[in-house]
This record gives structure tokens, C-alpha cells and sequence, in this order.
């Protein structure tokens, strides 16, 4: 559901509220992402069509995600240095995948939200996106990239949890200087084993992800964490800094 921002900023507000409450189910989605985007270098400013009246705009952004867990989808990427999401009007039917280089053309317009319909706000929505560079996830998925093979500690986790934290493994995985996490992703293997356990860290509830390796009797490699208040993050240290 959409709201308008100070119900937004409101909503913000109360997530870690939520998420203590809820048993360990993840709240509704907030957008924080602390990488440096790459298109920040390709990225310009907002590009208008040929028609200097005209209302859609074109970007080269870095995909993030396609969110589908509300009233509408919405395609979030980073606009230069920023995080923003685009409403999808259409099905989204793209297969990119984080770190994909896009064309995305957009308008701003009027937005009615169904929980509020006497209120209307500006929006962004999508019009047209196309792929400009593959990212460094899309290229090893088609090099072959290892299976990922996790093993969920927390029975309450929905699928929905479980792809956000897979995106974001595959993610971090292909992009990590670790050393130790590099030696088993540039090889040819099968599998990337990985267990998620619910922790509480510094008073915080998160899910602690421990990589291993594929033996028979699998010894831990490296561990990262997981909060569902940053989707798009995974941290790391005892300090719980950003792990990319």
C-alpha cells in the first residue's frame, strides 16, 4: 500500500516495533540500501525526451528489485547516489537481476492511495525499461553460477523472507572480496551451502547467515546478518557494518 509521506515516515518509525512483535515475521518493506552505485558514474542528470514539454523522462539506473508485496510493484533501483522506487502500472515482466544496468523511461503523475482515496499524491511510474549492461550477477548465472543451498533454522519465515535473503546471498556472494568466500565462488562447484539462524546482536533481532563448505562434514567459512528493515543489505562484525 502506498501512503503519503508523513505516513510513510510514520511507518518507518514504527518497523523495528513491529518486527519485535510479529514472531519473527518480516514488516512491510522499507527501502535503505548503503552501496555506492556503479550507474552513479553513468547515470546523468534526468534526461528529458526530445519534446522539452514532454513528461517522460529517461534514466540508466542500477536495478535493485521488483517488490510485489503491496498494492502495486514497484521497480526500485539507484538514481545516481539515491534509492528510489518507480510504480509498475503493468506486469513486470524484466529479468533482470541486481546490479543489471538499466534504460528506464518514467513519468511523474497523480496517485490515488486505496486506503486514502480522497488524498492524491505525486508518484514516479514506470513506462518502458530495457537492459543496458548486464551486471555481475546476470553474467555468472550464465556462466553457471554455483546452487545455492541454505538451510532455514526459523520455521516461521515465509517464501517471501526466504527469496529476499537468497537475492540478497547471490548478491553479496558474486560481489564480496572475502577471500575465503572467493576461493568457493570462483570454482567450479555444485553448491554454496549456507545456514540462517535468528540471533539477537547488539539488542537487535537479526538472522545470522553462516557460509560453509560442501564436505561431508561442512566447516564454517564466513557469517553476515540479516535485518528485514534493510532489504537490500547484508552487514557484518560485531560493529554490524555494511558487508559490501
Amino acid at each position: 500500500m502506498r501512503y503519503p509521506l508523513v505516513k510513510r515516515v510514520a511507518g518507518i518509525l514504527l518497523l523495528s516495533i513491529i518486527f519485535a512483535c510479529n514472531g519473527g515475521k518480516e514488516p512491510a518493506r522499507k527501502v535503505e540500501v548503503n552501496t555506492t552505485s556503479t550507474a552513479g558514474a553513468i547515470a546523468k542528470e534526468i534526461v528529458k525526451e526530445a519534446n522539452p514539454t514532454d513528461t517522460i523522462h529517461t534514466d540508466v539506473l542500477e536495478f535493485i528489485d521488483v517488490d510485489g508485496n503491496g498494492d502495486n510493484e514497484l521497480l526500485i533501483a539507484h538514481r545516481a547516489n539515491d534509492t528510489t522506487d518507480y510504480i509498475c502500472q503493468t506486469i513486470y515482466e524484466g529479468k533482470f537481476n541486481r546490479g543489471d544496468l538499466i534504460s528506464l523511461k518514467w513519468r511523474t503523475g497523480p496517485y490515488v492511495n486505496p486506503g486514502d482515496p480522497e488524498t492524491t499524491i505525486q508518484e514516479n511510474f514506470v513506462v518502458e525499461y530495457k537492459l543496458v549492461k548486464a551486471g555481475k550477477l546476470s553474467i555468472a548465472k550464465q556462466k553457471g553460477m554455483p546452487r545455492l543451498s541454505p538451510y532455514y533454522y526459523d520455521e516461521n519465515i515465509s517464501d517471501y523472507g526466504k527469496d529476499r535473503i537468497n537475492n540478497e546471498v547471490s548478491y553479496y556472494l558474486i560481489n564480496t572480496n572475502n577471500p575465503d568466500l572467493r576461493k568457493v565462488v570462483d570454482r567450479p562447484a555444485r553448491e554454496i551451502p549456507f545456514t540462517v539462524e535468528k540471533r539477537t546482536v547488539n539488542g537487535m533481532e537479526l538472522y545470522e547467515i553462516w557460509f560453509t563448505t560442501a564436505a561431508n562434514k561442512p566447516q564454517p567459512i564466513h557469517n553476515v546478518f540479516y535485518h528485514f528493515n534493510y532489504p537490500y543489505q547484508l552487514f557484518e562484525g560485531d560493529d554490524l557494518k555494511p558487508a559490501l
